[in-house]
């Protein structure tokens, strides 16, 4: 979005500022849901917009590869300056603790301009759809105790001593001469847990773990949905829950990558699958109007984007029946 010279001015004084000294250049840097790859004298960015932004970044390793990402969330107030150097060691931005030189950058900001980028403010509008629920209360119950939300979580061995890997006596050796298992093959692996003060806390939903090898924030978000989707009576009751439901889902489905849904089969995508359900349970409902209206938006809008087809989610209810054998 191209501004002009006044505007890009008022928001350079007005806007917050994120120093990131030091970070490796090549290093891939990103706001909200937009990343760059940082040049040689970059040292941070400007003109942030009153409010939570996610701030990440991932370092390039000597093979060229990127790292994965890393990232803090933060209120940022109008005017604010917060500064954050990168550790070598730990490989990660911490704080700068040094007064004398934070009130130096703060009093320089005006020569260090061309040192920072700016914010995109294309993709504010976008931003301010996905996080609009978010508050500070709710980060602060939920980001990692150590501050830092990683894009792979942080293991250990296991301390639970019945977690132990499986021994090698639980295997046979068979006519063949091959190994055979009477277990399978994932407990004779070493049992792994998050690092302390690693994870997201999620409320805890009180369902069987997550599949292993799976993305325990991907996961909860399925499951999150599988709660709401299979709702019946609870519709009528919270419509004011379910319309922001509907608006939140709207706006993440347009963030996901298209393959991901479209080049799935229909009978094995979750979310289609589960907002037949939804669909089936807001049609009978007793929700009001509004409520519905904005359903059969949703609708319409899904089956544009990705052809999704509701037309016969009624025939579901109807196998559902119990049948009727005459004698």
């Amino acid at each position: 979005m191209d501004v002009c010279q006044e505007v890009a001015k008022a928001l350079f004084f007005e806007g917050a500022t994120c120093f990131c000294l030091n970070l490796p250049h090549g290093s891939e840097f990103g706001i909200d849901n937009k990343s760059f790859t940082t040049a040689e004298k970059f040292c941070g960015m400007k003109m942030i917009p009153p409010g939570i932004h996610f701030i990440h970044y991932s370092i390039e390793n000597s093979y060229g590869d990127q790292s994965p990402k890393i990232g803090f969330f933060h209120n940022f107030k109008k005017k604010e300056v917060i500064v954050k150097k990168y550790d070598k060691e730990k490989e990660i931005l911490i704080d700068e603790e040094d007064e004398e030189k934070i009130e130096r950058l703060k009093d320089n900001l005006k020569s260090m301009d061309r040192h920072l980028g700016p914010y995109p403010y294309e993709i504010l509008n976008r931003w301010k759809n996905l996080s609009n629920y978010i508050t500070d209360d709710i980060l602060n119950k939920m980001i990692p105790l150590n501050g830092r939300i990683h894009s792979a979580l942080e293991l250990k061995a296991a301390t639970d001593s019945n977690s132990k890997p499986q021994s090698l006596e639980t295997y046979k050796r068979n006519r063949t001469k091959l190994f055979v298992c009477d277990e399978k093959s994932d407990d004779f692996l070493p049992k792994l847990e998050p690092a302390e003060g690693t994870e997201i806390r999620f409320s805890k939903i009180p369902e069987k773990c997550y599949p292993d090898n799976s993305t325990p924030t991907f996961e909860h978000w399925k499951k999150l949905i599988g709660i709401m989707c299979s709702c019946d009576n609870a519709i009528s009751e919270n419509s004011d829950v379910f319309t922001k439901f509907i608006t939140v889902l709207t706006y993440q489905l347009q963030e996901i990558q298209e393959d991901f849904l479209v080049d799935i089969v229909e009978g094995n995508n979750f979310v289609y699958r589960n907002l037949r359900i939804f669909f089936r349970n807001l049609h009978s409902s007793d929700a009001n109007g509004r409520l519905k209206a904005k359903g059969e938006r949703f609708q319409e809008f899904l089956t544009k984007k990705w052809l999704w087809d509701f037309s016969d989610i009624l025939k579901d209810e109807e196998e559902d029946l119990p049948v009727v054998v005459n004698l």
